[in-house]
């Protein structure tokens, strides 16, 4: 009888919109699909746009996209980036920000705002005020604003009348850049019915500064149209809120969710099957087809999230995968016709054209930003074609200014350029190649250059302006006897998948050890700068003259920025280092493009350990120049248009360790490179999660595996109810956590080490759970597991798991024996949270590997 009800029930709420959608904020028609992103002006032009890409191609033209930035912040340059490319893409940025600086808040409660010595909020308001005239002045404009995220909890909870002073105030501040601005409220969790109720209640004039309000539908594992059933928890749930407004005041509410969406797996409510990847996409699409496009109150909805790029906690919401693939969600709301979309911005007759092209080659330049605008707007961008060349449209006649950019690459000097509705306006730009990373140069009062970290205190490391090769220094290290050296990593996104990497380093040396290596490795990270795959190649030649290390490397799909490391190792003796450059390897390294042209070749293929495979993918590079290839499917390579001379071939693979060949020549064939195992550590590394880092994600010894966190404090996750201070460790400082609250974290991490074939070896670690009483017991639950084989697949079918046991509010140990088959074998962690409890919470500590026998053959 319930299942009758529900059904008849989902086809009454798919009645109850008129048949128009809703309109723009210009009046025109409106496309209210759209997508939260992760990603902004802070990463590479490249990765920025890729994602912006994605999101254009799911949403459609003139779709919504979340974005965010620091209120208040000095340097807007971010921002500004951002919200360029989504002119550039014909997507409508929907912008929140909120928390000003720490000054303009009470010492002890960040929520409540200072007063001036008269009691207002002058000096509050100003602080918006000047933010947005910055970001104004710069040419770009702010569509939509809200005020905060989910600030529905905490102090804002019990007093949502101070929330609507500061949104008041914002708002007034904002308004005076920009009266078009829609200014909203934040995002509430949920439909926030009774803290909407208690705001305009105790604050009633709020409403009048109010131009749209956010919520956050979520539905848990509800399908679309049962938000009545279960207390508004539902996608549909903005029907109530907007009666809701209505009834006190507001006429004709604009409404915008910056977030809703299905976890993958969630299954909070067990009347209702598990979330899986086509039931999600069938209910996004539902929803929006039957309760969000149609509704004429509903500006956009955005679903968390298209990617998750930074934290790597959250990707169980993931529109695009950690590896790009497509989620089934992400195809079927792609392939949905959508309504016709609107520019937020005037549109006019007249058209910008041209081209881009690198100068010293005269080649054009795809992916660079060309923008026209005015300072307070409006502004009007494209990005180049493959060929360097692009077109902005319907741009309203006058004066512009008008320039480019694209990391790697000289930005335009800006231009003045007058418009008409004739003809094309044209304007076109040469640039230059600039490395991806803070160049090897003086630095006042440094050690070492700007944007480079040493790897240890030691005095050892000067900037020598004396010794250089180009530019004002170069980077002098002194031996030690211990490995020293000094490494900086690229802006986010700036590795895209498909692509190959290239870097070059010029190198020095004087009384160099005769047990001295000096290396220049080049690897592959994720977000947090988690190697994923190496490539490095060492000095051979040693003496007073300069000589060129090049490196190449393609990406694998989860690689996310380039590091490049420069290390010495030696007894004694000087290094120095000079002109690093890294960049994408579509353009030749800068002494390559200074060599004479050739016609050589070079042919072999590329072997695993003991040649018993053959490796497709492996990139193969020259030393020097750094021309390069990928070998094919058979693990066949050819370089071409080599020089004559004689070269060093060095292979690089992400499975393996690098592998060379010396003496080759240009003409040869049959030159095949074989590849070693990595090597791997004898012991476990930071067993006992004490090197914690900065942000917990950081980890650096242990590789990650699904939806997880970080290593975490003693102390963390203050307040809970039986834990008042916090989650403890097993023993030491530190310890491994992942939490969730009303979602799932299900994933863990590991990490491979060398043993002996056959050995039997115990494996434990100590496992801790917290759950909230909303569950059921044992839901969150620890295991660990042992691949024998050394593989690094937590779904291989070779894995040897112990149960998935709780631990409740407890550390007890989890221990497991194996004999490993080969001569290394991986540990892994996993975590199970299988309910979007109120709270979620599995910990690890003191993990540990004890050989207790030895080979069976050996007894």
């Amino acid at each position: 009888m319930l299942i009758r009800f529900l059904a008849c029930l989902a086809v009454l709420t798919a009645c109850v919109f008129p048949s128009a959608a809703a309109t723009s904020a210009r009046g025109l028609p409106n496309n209210p699909y759209g997508i939260m992103l992760m990603i902004g002006g802070d990463a590479q032009t490249a990765g920025m746009l890729r994602h912006m890409q994605l999101a254009r191609d799911m949403v459609g033209e003139w779709g919504y996209v979340r974005i965010g930035a620091p209120a208040g912040a000095e340097d807007v340059s971010d921002l500004v980036r951002t919200v360029v490319g989504c002119r550039a893409m014909h997507l409508i940025p929907v912008l929140t920000a909120m928390r000003l600086p720490r000054e303009y808040y009470d010492p002890n409660n960040r929520d409540i705002p200072i007063r001036d010595a008269d009691g207002s909020l002058k000096s509050f308001e100003a602080a918006y005020e000047k933010w947005m005239r910055k970001v104004y002045e710069q040419g770009v404009t702010i569509p939509y604003l809200e005020y905060g995220n989910e600030i529905n909890g905490g102090y804002y909870a019990k007093h949502p009348e101070v929330y609507a002073e500061t949104c008041i105030a914002a708002s007034k501040a904002l308004k005076r850049v920009d009266p078009k601005m829609s200014f909203g409220t934040a995002g509430m969790a949920g439909c926030a019915l009774d803290f909407y109720d208690d705001m305009l209640t105790k604050a009633p004039e709020v409403k009048d500064h109010i131009d749209h309000w956010g919520f956050h539908p979520y539905g848990v594992n509800h399908p679309p149209g049962y938000a009545h059933v279960f207390d508004n928890y539902g996608l549909d749930g903005q029907v109530d809120l907007e009666r809701l407004l209505k009834k006190h005041g507001v006429t004709n509410p604009v409404l915008i969710a910056t977030e809703t969406g299905y976890e993958l797996g969630n299954i909070g409510d067990r009347r209702f099957p598990p979330i899986t990847e086509d039931l999600r996409a069938r209910y996004l699409v539902e929803a929006y087809q039957k309760y969000w496009a149609p509704d004429p109150e509903l500006r956009a909805v955005m679903p968390f999230m298209l990617q998750d790029v930074r934290w790597q906690n959250w990707n169980g919401w993931d529109f695009v995968r950690e590896d790009y693939s497509l989620t089934p969600m992400y195809i079927a709301l792609r392939d949905l016709p959508k309504p016709e979309g609107s520019d937020y911005l005037p549109p006019g007759p007249c058209s910008v054209a041209g081209r881009v092209v690198e100068a010293s080659l005269s080649r054009g330049v795809p992916g660079f930003l060309v923008w026209v605008r005015r300072p307070g707007g409006p502004c009007y961008a494209a990005i180049t074609d493959a060929e360097g060349r692009y077109r902005i449209e319907n741009i309203p006649a006058g004066s512009y200014t008008i320039s480019a950019f694209c990391d790697g690459f000289t930005s335009s000097p800006q231009q003045t350029l007058q418009v008409t509705g004739e003809k094309d306006a044209a304007w076109n730009a040469e640039t230059s190649r600039v490395s991806f990373l803070a160049p090897l140069e003086n630095s006042p009062g440094a050690n070492v250059a700007n944007g480079w970290t040493p790897l240890s205190s030691d005095h050892v490391y000067a900037l020598d302006s004396a010794v250089k090769r180009t530019g004002t220094a170069s980077q002098r290290i002194r031996a030690s006897g211990k490995r020293q050296g000094i490494w900086q990593v690229s802006a986010y996104e700036s590795v895209l998948p498909g692509h190959t990497y290239s870097a070059e380093v010029w190198v020095k040396t004087k009384g160099l050890s005769r047990d001295g290596v000096v290396t220049v490795s080049l690897q592959l990270t994720d977000s947090f700068a988690r190697v994923i795959a190496t490539s490095r190649v060492a000095l051979e030649e040693r003496g007073d003259g300069w000589s060129p290390l090049t490196l190449a490397l393609s990406a694998v799909p989860t690689a996310r920025r380039l590091k490049l490391s420069l290390d010495v190792e030696a007894t004694s003796g000087e290094v120095w280092f000079d002109d690093a450059y890294l960049q994408d390897a579509t353009w030749p390294l800068p002494s390559a493009q200074a060599a004479p042209k050739g016609d050589g070749s070079i042919r072999g293929f590329v072997w695993g350990p003991g040649r018993k495979r053959l490796l497709s993918g492996a990139t193969v590079c020259t030393v020097p120049l750094g021309l390069w290839t990928v070998a094919d499917d058979l693990g066949r390579y050819t370089i071409k248009d080599l020089p004559p001379g004689e070269y060093r071939l060095v292979a690089f693979h992400p499975d393996f360790d690098p592998g060379e060949l010396k003496g080759v020549r240009p003409g040869q064939s049959g030159k095949d490179l074989e590849l070693a195992e990595t090597p791997v550590p004898a012991q476990l590394q930071d067993p006992g999660f004490e090197d914690i880092p900065e942000m917990s994600s950081w980890f650096s010894s242990w590789n990650k595996f699904g939806t997880t966190e970080g290593i975490q404090r003693d102390g963390w996750h203050k307040g809970l109810p039986e834990l008042p201070d916090g989650f403890h460790p097993h023993s030491g400082k530190g310890f491994y956590g992942a939490v969730a609250g009303s979602n799932v974290k299900d994933g863990g991490l590991y990490q491979t080490i060398a043993v002996e074939p056959g050995a039997l070896y115990e494996v434990s670690v100590w496992s801790y759970t917290y759950q909230t009483p909303d569950g059921v017991p044992g839901d969150v639950a620890n295991q660990i597991g042992v691949d024998p084989l050394g593989g690094r697949d937590h779904t291989s079918r070779y894995l040897i798991w112990t149960p998935l046991r709780p631990s409740p509010m407890k550390w007890s140990r989890i221990a497991l024996k194996v004999r490993p088959v080969n001569a290394r074998m991986t540990i892994f962690l996993h975590h199970q949270q299988i309910l979007g409890l109120m709270f979620n919470g599995n910990l690890f500590d003191d993990a540990q590997v004890r050989k207790i026998g030895p080979p069976l053959a050996a007894q």
